[in-house]
């Protein structure tokens, strides 16, 4: 899908009530940059308590399936799908333009990864909230499903060096990066932050991202 100026594949039906703070917004649109300027700079978290997987509990279950396979019914390409079923599903990774049959096949990706959350503001939230952020499906741009070769390339990296193999998924995937990181009030630290004001004003000018509602606790 070639970059169109605006996200158009993340549905308007994330939109909040209200604007982002202190960003202008349109027709439920926010200009990624200005989101992106808005987001503090601070060095990552190195103290204590240290990061672990654990201390997010993650896949928890809702209306009788996890997650993570709400995610793979949600996102499979022969859609629209209800229920937990996965037989017959197939689906299009969007980071690197794989397709898979088998959902063996497919991760379920943390846009912002957890220890990239948990270095950014995570370290502090309550054990609640970090199980809303690891299991989100309020907002579809925390969860992604995408290949396993292309979520294990990915691992931990922030886009100052990890961006999509498909250079048609570059914009969305800096300007999902910057709502996730402002809806949950992360911050970023200066590498990550200079390489997405870049990428922004050099790849994708005048990039737009749809507003979100507060996340869950």
């Amino acid at each position: 899908m070639p970059d169109t100026g605006r996200s158009a594949a993340v549905p308007t039906s994330v939109a909040p009530a209200g604007p982002v703070t202190t960003v202008a917004v349109q027709d439920g649109f926010a200009d990624a940059a200005t989101v992106a300027a808005s987001i503090p700079v601070a060095l990552e978290h190195r103290g204590e308590p240290g990061y672990r997987r654990d201390l997010f509990n993650l896949w928890v279950s809702t209306g009788g399936c996890d997650a993570r396979v709400h995610v793979l019914v949600r996102d499979a390409a022969n859609g629209p799908h209800t229920g937990c079923r996965l037989d017959g599903l197939s689906w299009v990774s969007w980071y690197d333009g794989a397709t898979a049959q088998d959902p063996a096949g497919i991760d379920i990706d943390h846009l912002v990864p957890l220890k990239e959350a948990w270095d950014s503001g995570a370290w502090a939230w309550t054990p609640a909230r970090r199980e809303a952020y690891a299991n989100d499906l309020t907002d579809r741009r925390t969860l992604q499903a995408v290949t396993a070769d292309a979520n294990r390339s990915k691992g931990d990296r922030d886009p100052s060096n990890w961006v999509p193999e498909d250079p048609n998924a570059v914009c969305r995937y800096v300007g999902d990066w910057v709502a996730v990181k402002a809806r949950w009030s992360m911050s970023m630290d200066q590498s990550e932050a200079g390489r997405v004001k870049n990428l922004l004003r050099d790849r994708c000018p005048g990039w737009q991202i749809a507003t979100w509602r507060a996340p869950p606790d």
